[in-house]
């Protein structure tokens, strides 16, 4: 049989020659390399893709290996960019760039195991700091967006948390007891109750919420609403998600549970400050 690789006699029963085959190896862990260094200034994703394509063709590498190898290496670098504190500008841009660049070759970049979603997060911070809307989200809400306002993300699966105070009256009575005949008694005040009060957070609703750079949308089962920031007094974070209070009188605070809190805080008030 001839080597898959070389194209000469392997022996019998045989599909490769040891050193072929190891030399096909090192070609795989070249690719993974290259892609694991995209954020790194020393070589434009031009050069990059160049010397891929060039490794793959000389050592016969598929373009499913391929595509298996360049999103690995890019999850890498993912993972190491965002590792970093703070993580670097420049290197989270490529990143992004690298994901419509190598689209074709790392097939779908969001099944890199979160690094995907994680790495468009981040950008959207970045640019929301620096006064830049970000414009690579979508929402697919049923909702009127009003007019100039421009999608920034969108949380599915989103609960909608309230502050409900519920009163109730408890019995109480004061005076003097005056017993009247055996086993009966006259007290010598009327019976009254007093208000106590109990407040307890309850789910009102789950949907989705939609920020844009001007409101929160929130599309559920019972209720939906739009919600400018400038009716916003303050907001609150928590580890799953973010809490605000309306500028109104005797405002309760309101809760969505996004899964990331982090996210969602400096999303909504990054916004809210532009």
């Amino acid at each position: 049989m001839n080597c898959i690789y070389c194209g000469k006699s392997a022996g019998f029963f045989q599909r490769t020659h040891p050193e072929c085959a190891q030399i096909h190896e090192n070609g795989k862990q070249q690719i993974f390399s290259l892609a694991s260094s995209m954020p790194s200034p020393q070589l434009s994703l031009d050069e990059i893709q160049g010397k891929i394509r060039s490794i793959a063709a000389a050592l016969h590498i598929s373009e499913t290996e391929q595509h298996r190898l360049i999103l690995n290496g890019w999850v890498t670098a993912v993972d190491k960019v965002l590792a970093e504190d703070p993580p670097g500008n420049d290197e989270v841009q490529k990143l992004m760039t690298a994901v419509t660049q190598f689209a074709s070759s790392a097939n779908d970049m969001s099944a890199g195991g979160g690094a995907f979603s994680r790495l468009m997060k981040y950008a959207a911070i970045l640019l929301v700091t620096n006064g830049i809307i970000p414009k690579f989200a979508s929402m697919n809400l049923p909702i009127n967006l009003e007019k100039g306002g421009t999608v920034v993300w969108t949380f599915v699966n989103c609960e909608y948390i309230m502050d409900k105070t519920t009163r109730k009256y408890v019995s109480s009575s004061h005076g003097v007891s005056v017993r009247l005949m055996r086993g009966v008694y006259y007290r010598r005040s009327s019976f009254t109750g007093k208000p106590v009060e109990k407040t307890e957070r309850v789910r009102v609703d789950s949907g989705s919420l939609g920020v844009t750079d001007k409101h929160l949308y929130f599309v559920g089962k019972a209720k939906s609403f739009r919600l400018p920031y400038t009716k916003i007094t303050s907001f609150e974070p928590f580890n799953n998600g973010i809490g605000i209070f309306r500028d109104t009188k005797n405002a309760k605070p309101e809760i969505f549970v996004t899964q990331d809190g982090w996210f969602t805080y400096n999303l909504v008030t990054n916004l809210a400050k532009l």
